[in-house]
């Protein structure tokens, strides 16, 4: 499965997120190590959750610039569902967890609450392909090039390799079911409907909520409270809320941002370029890259429970010693054709003296709050739009 996505890796210094020039001028500095909080001890293990304001004192959104391949890959395109120009509601995005019998997958597509007995409409020309739970109507119907869209939980109303109009009646929404899965394939690879210039009409006013985030040391060893020693892995729980509320038993449920970014900003220098984490505007990863972009305590929506979504930003990385100063960590999480929030952490760095892999680091932290309403240090605000 084709993916935008660069895949998590293991860092091991800090030129991966502070960039060449800061490498430069903290010679030594590691990420990893200006990542550590002051940690309370846990069962094998030092971690520190760091909590965010409300979401309604989050800072003021913008919206971040879409990746420019998307655009030209299809025409937008209307809603399977009547009416066709109005905006229905989703339980569901592209890219959010789901547990599958063998294993734990990327939604490659997006959930329309429907009651048994809806009919389902193409929203674009083609030939009809059936397979158990699904219609699929493809411009393109060839193995590996497969190009159009493709309706789950559906009982077909239309014929194998019939074409069929845009608009024409394709099939109903089974009864048990509820909802309407709607995925999208361009050449092969299952690309997301909510991107800009496809789905139409869309408009997303829900901005995601940075719940926690939280630096996990791989063993406590002997290292006493706030200080550690070893390698980190840095995850933070997020989620937005679909742009309405969705009926019954899942109006409760939450999606996924569509791009989460980081980055650390260092004392008296300009800030880097950001680090994405997750990018599901256009495409998902392979299922086998699952752990490596959900960390442990993720699970889906589920009726009257809503889902929590834990990603990694960064995973294995090796403290090393930290000049003494004041950073940030600074977040960016945008929903699905919607608005930004922003989210940082202040952290007062105190290193041992001894600037060498391994070394002991003192760190104590201000907690995490939106960008925008950042106060101490040389960098508070540094980044106010």
């Amino acid at each position: 499965m084709a993916s935008s996505q660069t895949p998590v890796r293991r860092l091991t210094d800090a030129e991966q997120v502070l960039g060449s020039h800061e490498v430069r001028t903290f010679h030594s500095v590691s990420v990893a190590a200006a990542l550590l909080t002051t940690l309370v001890a846990t069962s094998g293990s030092h971690a520190l959750g760091l909590q965010a304001q409300s979401p309604r004192h989050a800072s003021r959104t913008r919206r971040v610039a879409p990746d420019p391949r998307p655009g030209a890959m299809s025409r937008g395109y209307g809603w399977p569902l009547r009416p066709f120009n109005r905006q229905h509601v989703i339980r569901g995005a592209f890219g959010d967890p789901r547990f599958g019998s063998l294993q734990r997958n990327f939604h490659f597509g997006i959930d329309i609450p429907a009651r048994g007995g809806t009919p389902v409409y193409a929203v674009a020309s083609g030939t009809v392909f059936l397979a158990p739970d699904r219609v699929s109507v493809l411009a393109d119907g060839r193995a590996g090039h497969a190009t159009g869209f493709s309706y789950w939980h559906v009982l077909p109303a239309v014929a194998e390799y019939r074409f069929v109009a845009k608009h024409a009646l394709i099939g109903w929404v089974k009864t048990a079911w509820g909802h309407l899965h709607f995925a999208e394939l361009q050449g092969g690879a299952w690309v997301n409907p909510l991107r800009v210039g496809a789905l139409t009409p869309f408009r997303n006013r829900q901005r995601p909520h940075i719940n926690s985030i939280e630096v996990v040391a791989h063993s406590a060893g002997r290292a006493p409270v706030g200080l550690l020693r070893g390698r980190v892995d840095v995850t933070v729980d997020v989620f937005a809320a679909p742009p309405s509320p969705p009926p019954g038993q899942w109006q409760s449920a939450r999606i996924v941002p569509a791009l989460l970014r980081w980055r650390l900003v260092a004392p008296a220098s300009r800030p880097p370029r950001w680090t994405t984490a997750v990018d599901f505007r256009l495409h998902i990863p392979s299922n086998r890259m699952y752990s490596d972009v959900y960390a442990p305590g993720t699970f889906p929506n589920r009726p009257d429970r809503p889902g929590r979504y834990v990603f990694y930003l960064a995973r294995d990385w090796n403290t090393r010693g930290l000049p003494t100063g004041r950073y940030q960590i600074q977040v960016e999480a945008s929903a699905p054709r919607g608005p930004t929030t922003f989210a940082s952490l202040t952290l007062d760095v105190a290193s041992d003296g001894v600037s060498t892999p391994g070394s002991a680091i003192e760190i104590a932290q201000s907690g995490v709050v939106p960008l925008e309403h950042g106060r101490r240090g040389v960098l508070a605000g540094a980044e106010r739009r």
